[in-house]
């Protein structure tokens, strides 16, 4: 099944690791399974703060380039344990997320870890 994504002037889309950047408004077609991300949603080190952006900053890395799951998977799992201990209520979630990682569905791990962790900020909030 294809993808259509409107893409603005000047914004970027990583895919497969590579940057675009549109030098014109324009609707782009991917007709094959890629890793795609907008720039809005690709996080930098530095914006890691707490267990949430840790762990969408490491499924992000492998979802990038998939030679990082070698090196990454551990890291994950270890994360996925913190925020199990501390949000206990989100076993369900961090579960299906553990599931969709085991499976290469990282695109999908990345929404769900993005609404869990919106989720609790409006509980702390």
């Amino acid at each position: 099944m294809a993808l259509k994504l409107k893409v603005r002037r000047q914004e970027k889309l990583m895919v497969n690791g590579a940057v675009l950047e549109f030098a014109n408004d324009a609707e782009v077609t991917f007709l094959n399974r890629a890793s795609i991300m907008r720039e809005k949603d690709v996080m930098v080190e530095d914006q890691v703060n707490d267990l949430w952006s840790a762990a969408y900053f490491v499924v992000q890395l492998i979802y990038i380039d998939i030679e990082n799951k070698i090196r990454l998977h551990d890291v994950f799992k270890r994360i996925v344990n913190d925020l199990l201990q501390e949000y206990p209520e989100k076993a369900q979630d961090l579960n299906l997320m553990l599931n969709n990682f085991n499976e290469d569905n990282f695109y999908e791990c990345l929404k769900m870890i993005k609404k869990s962790a919106e989720e609790m900020k409006e509980v702390m909030a």
